[in-house]
């Protein structure tokens, strides 16, 4: 008998832990908003044709990161490349711009883009100065960032 009353006051404390337990858990808190990683790292804009209107205006050559929703080494560049303030600082002299290849399949074939993630330097018409393939380190981005800025200068 005292056992059963026990069980019948643990009852309550049982269902209440097996239903917590049922439960779905609520998702671990984002390392960064996205205005973290911005207000750091590059500040992208999200058309291409805008961009490229900009980039005339201002004088300034493209950096074109092509990507997918999908991609493992996209979303590492953009973690520990392009999230980087001097990434960030460098990327001010280019006019930015995120492109989801998946979207936009007509760019993929007109900036001859075979994989993910790919960075191509463009000037404002168009001409490539140079690329970049896969997920590259920090340095490797800040040299080819240099390069096409170099080029971007020689063509003037």
């Amino acid at each position: 008998m005292r056992f059963a009353l026990l069980l019948l006051c643990l009852s309550p404390a049982i269902l209440a832990v097996g239903c917590r337990g049922d439960q779905t858990p609520s998702p671990a808190p984002r390392p960064q908003t996205e205005e973290t990683s911005t207000a750091a790292g590059v500040s992208w804009l999200h058309s291409y044709e805008d961009a490229l209107k900009q980039a005339a205006q201002d004088d300034k050559p493209l950096m074109v990161d092509v990507f997918a929703t999908w991609c493992g080494p996209c979303k590492r560049l953009d973690e520990e490349v392009f999230s980087r303030a001097d990434v960030g600082e460098q990327s001010k002299q280019f006019v930015a711009v995120k492109v989801d290849g998946d979207l936009r399949q007509d760019l993929l074939s007109k900036l001859e883009v075979s994989g993910y993630p790919t960075t191509v330097f463009l000037t404002a018409d168009e001409k490539e100065l140079t690329r970049v393939r896969g997920s590259v380190s920090y340095e490797d981005m800040l040299q080819a960032m240099s390069a096409a800025l170099e080029k971007f200068e020689q063509g003037k």
